[in-house]
């Protein structure tokens, strides 16, 4: 069994006058569940009932805060063309990768020529099942051969 090295995708912004470009990592499936366990909205805990047996009971996250990002910050490693108000350049780091996360919204043109607005995070989901479908129809190929 060998590990292998991190498989990484440039994705364009659409439809961005200043050509954006964001480096997406492939998400491995112990880090999607990583992420999905801190990130999730419902937790289960245990209470006793009337008679003193223990019931599960679901509470609510209501308070997620920057963790609804936690894809974001792992998936996004890079990006270009990225630009402050005045036009000095961004860096990729965690701060920035906040901000955006919160403040960008990304006009997609669908296959059907209808455009729809997403949030920064929308965004990068789509581009991470994109490349998701890559590195398994790359896997498959190689299986194959």
């Amino acid at each position: 069994m060998r590990i292998g090295k991190k498989i990484t995708r440039v994705f364009p912004i659409p439809n961005d006058p200043d050509k954006g470009e964001v480096t997406i990592v492939h998400l491995l499936p112990g880090e999607v569940e990583d992420l999905q366990e801190k990130m999730k909205a419902f937790e289960t805990v245990m209470r006793r009932n009337d008679k003193g047996d223990l019931e599960p009971e679901m509470r609510q996250n209501s308070d997620l805060g920057n963790t609804r990002y936690l894809f974001v910050q792992a998936a996004v490693t890079d990006w270009k063309n990225f630009k402050f108000e005045k036009g000095e350049m961004m860096p990729c780091n965690e701060d920035t990768k906040l901000r955006v996360s919160r403040e960008v919204e990304i006009e997609v043109t669908r296959k059907d020529g209808k455009t729809e607005i997403l949030g920064f995070p929308a965004w990068v989901n789509e581009c991470r099942i994109e490349l998701g479908k890559i590195v398994r129809g790359n896997k498959e190929a190689a299986e194959k051969n």
